[in-house]
């Protein structure tokens, strides 16, 4: 994987991810941090998107932080070690992929954000009523 083929939004969104990854004391960065990164821009294109699919997004938001709060927590000397998780790579990757079917030369927020809601596991969150396709958002 190559960041320097992520858009700046997306290399922010990444670098945003790890924060919030870190502050809840999440040693693995997964794809609902990048998902309440993304939501964390009120007036970002994820709000519009969620809004367009009839999502919404202030209830996503709070459904992202209980599953967040969740997640197996560290302490000590590690804390602040972060990595990106299986299932997270799985959802950049597949954002790698679309933007390489698009022809589009950077992956965006947009090519992450439609591969997470269309991942098969992202599918079966319960803050997921509407199924997203590609056609719906682009």
């Amino acid at each position: 994987m190559r960041f320097d083929k992520f858009t700046i939004k997306s290399q922010e969104l990444i670098q945003n991810a790890q924060s919030l990854a870190s502050q809840h004391h999440n040693q693995q960065i997964e794809p609902e941090h990048l998902l309440a990164a993304m939501l964390g821009e009120q007036e970002g294109i994820t709000w519009t998107l969620l809004r367009k699919l009839g999502v919404s997004p202030d209830g996503v938001a709070q459904e992202l932080l209980i599953a967040i709060d969740k997640f197996p927590k560290i302490s000590g000397g590690a804390v602040g070690d972060t990595y990106i998780s299986v299932r997270t790579k799985g959802v950049l990757d597949a954002a790698f992929a679309e933007s390489a079917k698009m022809k589009d030369q950077y992956v965006s927020i947009e090519h992450i954000f439609c591969r997470y809601w269309t991942k098969k596991k992202a599918k079966q969150q319960k803050f997921s009523p509407v199924m997203v396709s590609q056609k719906n958002l682009f």
